[in-house]
């Protein structure tokens, strides 16, 4: 009897086992998370005040920040100013007399306008030589066969609800709207002849900025090099090899048109504008 019942508890003992060994461990439970935690903030959109700290802002046609500390411009394009067309003109103050860049030489005129490209602004030079009568059906083919000058653009750096901050010292510390180094004929004596070298941004600089509510002056000193120069440059450059050339952009409001036509009077005068009217 004794046998048996030891025999009946070692077969408990050995099913009970197998039973446990068969059953899958219950992994342990999580730590509930508290229904108070909140998502991760966004972070917060800059604006134009956050993007020009530590500049002098200047307001006028155009409004200017300038950097305290490097000198760079920032120009706000306010979004009425798109594809609206602007009167730019060139000046030289000082530079060498044999190049004609001394003091008072007007230079370039044209007419700009501004364009945004998706997440770029554009500036192209308007095409004058055509008026296109709106009453003559030519007038529908008035963008067609004149390619656009685009002469510069850029990222945007911030839009709000008005406009457009962007960095403009591509623009003025260049020779994209006025090419100041004059072109020569390839000649073999063209290298003992006096002429700028090779534009140098990082010496070129800003001499003054003034900004009113009808036009944006940038006045830029411009620093070309030419190490390899055999010229001499005359009395009024002091080192050929480094001359600095000041000159002066400036951005008018277009006038609005009240013109009205006259007769035609000799005492005026002759002028070479051109334009071809269709």
């Amino acid at each position: 009897m004794k046998k048996y019942v030891i025999g009946s508890a070692m077969l408990f003992l050995g099913v009970s086992t197998l039973v446990n060994a068969q059953q899958v461990p219950t992994p342990p439970a999580k730590p509930a998370t508290a229904d108070t935690a909140k998502p991760a903030a966004a972070p917060k959109k800059q604006t134009v005040a956050d993007k020009t700290k530590g500049t002098k802002k200047l307001e006028g046609l155009f409004t200017i920040y300038q950097d305290t500390t490097t000198g760079s411009l920032q120009m706000y394009i306010r979004k009425d100013q798109l594809d609206k067309e602007f009167i730019y003109q060139s000046f030289s103050i000082s530079g060498p007399t044999t190049l004609f860049l001394n003091q008072s030489m007007h230079r370039n005129t044209a007419v700009y306008k501004i364009k945004k490209a998706f997440d770029k602004l554009e500036f192209s030079e308007v095409n004058t030589n055509f008026y296109y009568d709106p009453k003559n059906a030519v007038s529908k083919s008035a963008d067609v066969d004149k390619p656009e000058a685009v002469f510069f653009n850029d990222k945007f750096s911030i839009e709000d609800e008005n406009g457009y901050l962007i960095s403009v010292d591509g623009l003025f510390l260049s020779e994209k709207m006025d090419p100041v180094k004059p072109q020569m004929a390839p000649s073999p004596m063209a290298m003992f002849m006096f002429n700028l070298g090779g534009l140098n941004p990082t010496k070129s600089k800003y001499a003054d900025i003034r900004s009113y509510p009808n036009n944006t002056d940038v006045v830029v000193d411009l620093s070309y090099d030419n190490p390899t120069t055999m010229a001499s440059g005359g009395p009024d450059v002091v080192d050929p090899r480094y001359v600095r050339v000041r000159m002066q952009h400036s951005f008018l409001e277009m006038p609005k048109n009240d013109f009205r036509a006259r007769r035609d009077d000799p005492r005026v005068g002759l002028f070479h504008a051109t334009e071809n009217q269709v």
